[in-house]
């Protein structure tokens, strides 16, 4: 099996919804999504669309900049909850796994693995930075205790998401999933004897010519 007819076989044609390559579309843009550190341009309407209206996202956001801003341009904990619901499964808005039923089980697999193997160092990014903000609140009280000054005017917000904070992840998701591809073809080469344990995801939509890789994960399939 070649690694795009592994590809193909993930993801099918689900009507009346999404066909296989609609799918490997909306995937892809979750791939550069997650891979950006959550930027705002990188935020397609039919990924929008997807986790809405079919990943268990039911507070009724008005539109696609709404949602974008509740969870990535928010409260740091506001994206730690979205990310926990691709890391466990259970429903940032539900508390519940019921998400993943049908429609979408295999591009919502997906999804899941992508955010799956920089998670924790993503995780990981958002807990380092929320601790710096809670020494500098902290640094900022005890100044404003020694001096007279009013908590109101000198305390700074809660931890908030934002532009530094998406470009810090980005460099993360980069160095976590280089060190995943690194990790796979360890274990490939050690796993070389049974012939087709491992085989590239490459999605359709991101095939570059001349048929190389497109650099997403590697995941085993028997």
């Amino acid at each position: 099996m070649s690694s795009m007819q592994a590809g193909h076989s993930l993801l099918t044609d689900e009507p009346p919804y999404l066909t296989s390559m609609e799918k490997w579309k909306i995937f892809a843009d979750w791939n550069e999504f997650v891979g950006s550190g959550f930027q705002f341009a990188k935020f397609s309407v039919e990924l929008y669309q997807v986790l809405v209206q079919y990943c268990g996202f039911i507070k009724g956001y008005p539109n696609l900049v709404a949602f974008w801003t509740y969870y990535f341009d928010s409260e740091v904990d506001r994206l730690r909850l979205f990310m926990h619901q691709f890391a466990t499964g259970v429903g940032a808005e539900t508390g519940t796994p019921t998400w993943l039923n049908l429609p979408f089980q295999d591009l919502k697999d997906l999804m899941r693995q992508r955010l799956g193997v920089v998670y924790t160092a993503l995780l990981q990014t958002l807990d380092d930075i929320d601790y710096a903000h809670e020494k500098l609140v902290g640094a900022w009280t005890t100044f404003a205790a020694h001096n007279g000054l009013s908590l109101t005017n000198i305390a700074a917000p809660r931890c908030q998401v934002s532009s530094n904070t998406r470009a810090l992840l980005a460099v993360s998701d980069r160095i976590a999933s280089l060190y995943n591809q690194q990790q796979l073809h360890q274990a490939s080469q050690q796993d070389s004897m049974v012939p087709g344990y491992y085989q590239q995801l490459v999605s359709p939509m991101t095939q570059p010519a001349g048929g190389s890789s497109s650099g997403l994960k590697l995941v085993p399939v028997r």
